[in-house]
């Protein structure tokens, strides 16, 4: 089928604006270069599974009081670079982060065991001291058990920071504003946690517990800069924040089904330092159903 020579010359136009708006919208906008920040960020508890055997078609709720004996540790990061982007070319930068557990934190844990089934389902509500959820899925077995976990948790913390900023409108070619700016605010920030978790059943009373935890903190995805020509939130030219890994082992003692008395060590480590942050977790726990 031929079309006529007008709306095919007409067409090409067409895409060809549409791909030179999308290019120049995407260039638009603010950015900032942190050169030198202080951040902080909160690390959730770690979802260690039941502890012990469920019962098929069974559903358990259970509390949990955790007390951690290291409650703030601060890292000097290194290899942290701002990528390079239109206005900016790549530069290092000299961050420090925070990684702040407060000792004493609660949790509520909602696990079904499907009938007839090995699989667990439920999820996890904590205050350490700022709020997270996870949901987790696992296999719930006589020996032992094993499964993973998501997990989001907010944060409001204080960060520092300084380096250079550019405000544009329109496209890349048009910039409202640029500078310096030196900056300390309070930020929010909604951190992504994913686990895994095993148990071994000994007995019916003791297990064996492990877990591997993977944080993405989002504690620099965006900045706010007040003291500048054009105020407001900043994309930061940053690279991905600072993955976080944890390892946990332990053990748990549950008492009449109902009762369970857990201790464990936990070691947080990332690729921008080479110095881990042990600590030792102690808690109780007890079944409401």
């Amino acid at each position: 089928m031929k079309y006529p020579k007008i709306e095919i010359v007409l067409g090409w136009r067409v895409v060809f604006f549409l791909v030179v708006s999308i290019f120049l919208c995407g260039c638009s906008g603010r950015l900032a270069n942190v050169t030198k920040g202080s951040f902080e960020t909160n690390l959730p508890e770690p979802f260690l599974g039941a502890g012990t055997y469920i019962y098929p078609d069974e559903f358990r709720i259970r509390g949990t009081l955790s007390y951690n004996t290291r409650d703030k540790e601060t890292l000097a990061l290194e290899g942290v670079i701002n990528e390079a982007s239109s206005q900016f070319p790549e530069e290092d930068a000299d961050i420090d982060l925070t990684v702040q557990k407060h000792p004493f934190s609660g949790s509520v844990d909602f696990i079904y065991k499907l009938e007839k089934w090995l699989f667990t389902l439920g999820g996890n509500m904590a205050i350490n001291p700022y709020p997270s959820i996870s949901v987790f899925a696992g296999i719930n077995g006589l020996y032992g058990e094993c499964g993973f976990a998501l997990g989001l948790d907010y944060l409001r913390s204080k960060a520092i920071y300084s380096g250079h900023y550019v405000s544009m409108d329109g496209n890349w070619l048009d910039r409202k504003s640029e500078g310096d700016f030196e900056e300390g605010h309070y930020q929010k920030n909604i951190n992504l946690s994913l686990f895994t978790y095993s148990s071994i059943f000994i007995t019916s009373k003791w297990s064996l517990n492990f877990s591997t935890g993977l944080y993405l903190p989002s504690v620099w995805d965006e900045v706010y800069l007040g003291n500048v020509e054009e105020p407001g939130d900043y994309e930061s030219e940053l690279e991905m924040g600072p993955i976080i890994f944890s390892q946990y082992a332990g053990a748990t003692l549950t008492l009449l089904n109902r009762v369970q008395l857990r201790a464990g060590e936990m070691v947080y480590y990332t690729i921008h330092s080479d110095e881990p942050l042990w600590q030792t977790n102690i808690s109780v726990s007890f079944f409401v159903l």
